[in-house]
């Protein structure tokens, strides 16, 4: 749980919900946080710092057409065999998606929607 919180950048709720998903069932474990009534903590980035840099799973290498090569190296094994045609990458910090059509090891292939170029990060939303 420790590693994804590490590699989360967004708010406590985004982040319960995303390590949720990394924890096997066979673990019977729920994490849950607190945080003081009115405080608005729930609402403030972990830590309570604001990160300069965005965190990823993914970076847009070469867009040709509507295609987008990807190099995966910000996904852990788990997430990464994971991966299949149709997993949607969202933008980081902007709006468009990549749509993964295939994945040969830590490069993928996607078909880009909205504006995306060489550089761009990429995120799998949490669920």
């Amino acid at each position: 749980m420790t590693q994804c919180l590490w590699r989360e950048n967004s708010n406590v709720q985004n982040a319960i919900a995303y390590v949720r998903e990394q924890i096997p069932e066979v673990y019977n474990q729920t994490p849950g946080y607190e945080v003081k009534v009115g405080s608005g903590y729930e609402r403030q980035p972990l830590y309570l710092i604001n990160n300069p840099r965005p965190t990823a799973n993914a970076v847009v290498t070469e867009v040709t057409g509507n295609q987008a090569t990807l190099w995966l190296g910000g996904f852990d094994a788990k997430a990464l065999a994971s991966l299949e045609n149709g997993t949607v990458l969202e933008v980081v910090g902007a709006t468009g998606k990549v749509t993964m059509r295939s994945r040969d090891g830590l490069v993928g292939i996607g078909t880009i929607e909205g504006v995306v170029n060489p550089g761009t990060l990429l995120r799998k939303p949490a669920l």
